[in-house]
């Protein structure tokens, strides 16, 4: 299939066929290029998360020690504090997905565009 609609691109105009090969290989990596980014983020959040959980269990190893000496303010604004961090690094990981997923459809929708506006000036030329 791949062959045939090769061939039937260069029989209607070699540089219709290079221009579909390039935006082709430019779409299959560009995700491949835009994942670092993504997980950097993701990485963030682990890292957050792992922060918050080992936060409470400390916290909670000692709830008898805490009882004794009534420092739950201080437990909930250090389980506070780490939840917001957590909260701030899922944000920004959703930030990165969305302007990465909006790249990723510039890109698409350029070389579709590209692709569209070559053949319509071949037709127009004859």
């Amino acid at each position: 299939m791949l062959a045939l609609v090769a061939g039937s691109l260069a029989s209607f105009r070699w540089s219709l066929l290079l221009l579909v090969i390039a935006v082709s290989v430019l779409q299959m990596y560009l995700p491949r290029v835009l994942d670092e980014p993504l997980q950097k983020a993701t990485d963030k959040i682990s890292a957050s998360n792992r922060k918050y959980l080992q936060t409470l269990a400390d916290w909670l190893n000692g709830i008898d020690t805490l009882r004794r000496y009534a420092v739950g303010e201080k437990f909930l604004s250090s389980i506070h504090a780490d939840a917001r961090e957590l909260e701030s690094a899922y944000v920004k990981q959703q930030k990165v997905d969305q302007e990465l997923e909006y790249l990723n459809q510039a890109i698409y929708s350029l070389g579709n565009m590209l692709i569209f506006l070559l053949t319509a000036y071949l037709v127009a030329r004859g």
